[in-house]
Parts: structure tokens; C-alpha cells; sequence
């Protein structure tokens, strides 16, 4: 029973945050930062409730949501130095990830670009739940902020999940190259290639799209014709790259560079070496 009650007396309290944490746009990925709560005595119980109670699934619960009461109150800055202070004895899980996000989200606020887009990296890193919303909020302002960021990294996978999350919104084989000289096994470079192969597709529809003109029947392209054109329209240094990834066979899952580099070889008409 008591658990019970105490599980109850979570829920109310979080529904209480709720109130100004739904997004009413349902297809943003933004959170709400128009309300604020301003019941300071209620975050401050939700803390205390943290710090006495003994119960490892609701103490990791009242954890979170004591960030996240301070993030959409007047004292933002308060959930960071409240993260910063217990982070190290937090189990990192999807909570821990979700208030990560939460400081990132402030240190935006504060205009502090760099060190934002690092932590967003991080939870984009670990955290497959969070990726889409993590790579919708990553913004590096310049280039300066960027190489910023990368100084942050403390290690190599730190780099590969920095270059992952830029290549998702910018130069996917750039992030490729970057990240095979750093973490060859990284499981970002598996997405990465798919986009880069969706890249060289789009390259060759829109091809066809700016070549048909209103009107005019299409011309019938031949067999050799078509192949030239698609050739024309690939990406020759994407190319090499995945080839040189493929034959070395040291990724993750070299079966899927085998399967892009065949599918590259039929765009370019190479059917013998795709085969």
C-alpha cells in the first residue's frame, strides 16, 4: 500500500509539470518554453522527495522531474547546476538522456552554441529513442561554433557521434569519411551510407525532372542511354568512398558496404563487378 500511495503522489506531481510541458503542435519537436512554472515550493518538495526517499524506481523518476520542473521555470539555470551536482549517480537511461537534453536545451538558451550542439551529440550518441528530436535540435550557428563542439569530444567515439549528427543534417559522406578515420566500427556510418545512396538516387530522379519539359513528350532513352546518364549523375568521390570502405571489410556490418557498393556498381551500368 505504501508504494502504492507514493507512486500516486509521483503521478500527481508530474501531471502538475505536464500542464505546461505538452506541446499543443503535435508535429514540433520543439518543447514548450512560452509557460512556466512558478510554484517554487512544489519543485523544491519534488527535490526533497528525491533526496529521502529510498525507493531506487521513484528516486530516479523525482531525479527527472526536478530537472524538468526547473527547466520550464524562471530559474532554468537551476536544472543544470541540480544536474551537474547528481548526474554521476544517475543509472544513464533514457531519463538521464531526456534531462541532458534539457541542459542542452538552456545552454541553447544562453546562447552557448557549442557547448549546446556537444551535448546533443551525446544523446544522439547514446540514446536511439532521442535521435530524431536531437537532430532536429542540433544548430551549429557558424563554423567556429562547429570546431568548438569538436574540441569538446573527449575521445574518438565522442568525435563520430559529433560528425554523425552534423552528417545527418549536412554532408553525409564528409561525416562518413570523418568518422572511418576514427571509430570504423561506429553503428552511425550504417545510416549514414543509406542517406548517401538516397542522395545519389534523388541526384538522378531530379535529373529526369529538370530534363522533361511541359508539353513534350518524354524521349524514350535507350538501355545505353539511360545507363550514360545515371553514370553522369554519380557521385564519383561518394563512390570511391564506399568502394575503399567495402573492400577494407572492417565496419560494423560489412555485408550492408557490399550491398550499397553493388547497387552503385548497377547505377554506373558496372552489372559484371556488381554481380
Amino acid at each position: 500500500e505504501g508504494k502504492i500511495k507514493s507512486f500516486i503522489e509521483f503521478l500527481y506531481l508530474a501531471q502538475k509539470i505536464e500542464t505546461v510541458s505538452i506541446n499543443e503542435d503535435y508535429w514540433s519537436y520543439d518543447p514548450v518554453i512560452a509557460k512556466t512554472f512558478n510554484d517554487l515550493k512544489m519543485i523544491q518538495s519534488i527535490e526533497n522527495v528525491y533526496n529521502t526517499t529510498a525507493d531506487s524506481f521513484l528516486k530516479n523518476r523525482y531525479w527527472f522531474l526536478t530537472v524538468k520542473a526547473n527547466f520550464y521555470s524562471s530559474n532554468k539555470h537551476k536544472a543544470v547546476e541540480f544536474f551537474n551536482k547528481t548526474e554521476k549517480s544517475v543509472p544513464k537511461n533514457i531519463l538521464y538522456y531526456r534531462a541532458l537534453s534539457y541542459v542542452a536545451g538552456i545552454k541553447y538558451q544562453q546562447k552557448k552554441y557549442s557547448e549546446s550542439n556537444y551535448l546533443y551529440a551525446q544523446v544522439f550518441d547514446k540514446c536511439p529513442e532521442m535521435r530524431v528530436v536531437t537532430a532536429y535540435s542540433f544548430h551549429p550557428q557558424n563554423e567556429a561554433d562547429w570546431n568548438k563542439s569538436l574540441a569538446m569530444a573527449k575521445d574518438n567515439k565522442e568525435k563520430a557521434a559529433l560528425w554523425a549528427i552534423h552528417g545527418y543534417y549536412k554532408d553525409e559522406a564528409q561525416a562518413i569519411e570523418k568518422i572511418y578515420a576514427v571509430d570504423p566500427k561506429s553503428e552511425h556510418l550504417n545510416y549514414l551510407l543509406t542517406r548517401l545512396v538516397n542522395k545519389q538516387e534523388q541526384d538522378i530522379n531530379n535529373s529526369f525532372e529538370e530534363s522533361a519539359k511541359e508539353n513534350v513528350p518524354a524521349k524514350k532513352l535507350t538501355v545505353a542511354e539511360a545507363k550514360d546518364l545515371n553514370k553522369s549523375k554519380i557521385d564519383n568521390k561518394a563512390f570511391d568512398l564506399v568502394s575503399k570502405i567495402a573492400t577494407a571489410g572492417n565496419t560494423e556490418k560489412p555485408y550492408l558496404w557490399n550491398i550499397a557498393l553493388g547497387y552503385l556498381q548497377t547505377l554506373k551500368g558496372h552489372y559484371t563487378a556488381a554481380d
